[in-house]
């Protein structure tokens, strides 16, 4: 049986028409990361990435973006992409999604392939270490 704190290879709730745009949006972006929202399982919503520093290897969702998303319903997942980093999310990602309760998306450019990661009970693993 699969680890349920490691990232999936499907969410049952994802169309692939929201897949396929996510997709798009990350392609059109590289070599810097796409990001954004899905509303309701079912509307992609994409976000401008203001990360000040390194925005193909980061993502910082703009707060007007967030807004106005948040205004059309209950944001059901983040999407981000990998252009030159690992296929695996971050344990900043981790923590994020567990804090907020929200499941998140990554579309790895250099292999053409989608993770998911559902809030499962990770725990930061640096957390109380000196």
């Amino acid at each position: 049986m699969e680890d349920s704190r490691r990232s999936i290879n499907q969410d049952k709730n994802m169309t692939k028409e929201i897949l396929d745009k996510i997709k798009e949006e990350s392609l059109g972006k590289a070599p810097n990361e796409s990001c954004g929202f899905v509303i309701k399982n079912s509307v992609f919503y994409p976000c401008k990435n203001v990360h000040e520093k390194n925005k193909e290897e980061h993502f910082k969702i703009d707060t007007k973006d967030y807004l106005k998303a948040s205004q059309l319903g209950k944001i059901s997942h983040v999407f981000h992409s990998h252009t030159t980093w690992k296929k695996e999310f971050s344990i900043l990602d981790k923590t994020i999604s567990e804090e907020f309760k929200i499941n998140l998306i990554l579309y790895h450019v250099p292999d053409d392939s989608f993770l998911f990661y559902i809030p499962n009970g990770f725990r930061n693993p640096y957390i109380g270490k000196k």
